[in-house]
């Protein structure tokens, strides 16, 4: 037998006013609960960001080692080529052309008002279709230059 104090759990039958203080400080404690299950929710979305980021990062390294290359950033210009409709992205350091997309619509319309304004008018030259940019021309417009060519020179005869 032990000589030292003993206690066994039984139940006890509680109070209205118990009862109520425990249903207060159950309400807190779920509360609570939900609070922490939320920062956790929140913490692994962080974290799970993190690791998002390290596996993109790790993934081009990757390519960098296996393709040996490296993707870098460099400084750009566009030109347009109106004669084409187009826009070439050229590198600033070097010059090289790196793509070519087609104008667009605002593009078109600004090249046309930019030309329209370039134009000579006819008192400032003799000939103001030579002195207009000729672009692409098609073949019709190239055979009608030709045939004037030929009465010209028939003329000088």
């Amino acid at each position: 037998m032990t000589t030292g104090k003993m206690y066994e759990r039984v139940a006890v039958k509680l109070s209205d006013a118990q009862v109520l203080a425990l249903g207060k400080e159950h309400a807190a404690k779920d509360a609570e609960h939900r609070k922490v299950t939320e920062e956790k929710g929140e913490a692994l979305n962080t974290f799970n960001a993190k690791l998002k980021t390290l596996e993109a990062e790790m993934h081009d390294i990757s390519d960098q080692v296996n393709n040996q290359e490296k993707e870098v950033d460099i400084e750009v210009r566009e030109e347009p080529d109106y004669g084409r409709n187009t826009v070439v992205t050229v590198r600033v350091d070097n010059g090289q052309p790196l793509k070519t997309r087609p104008m667009t619509l605002n593009e078109m319309a600004e090249a046309k008002h930019r030309a329209a304004s370039d134009e000579p008018s006819e008192s400032d030259s003799d000939t103001p279709a030579e002195a207009a940019p000729k672009g692409r021309r098609g073949k019709r417009a190239k055979a009608a230059e030709s045939d004037d060519a030929v009465e010209d020179l028939g003329a000088i005869e």
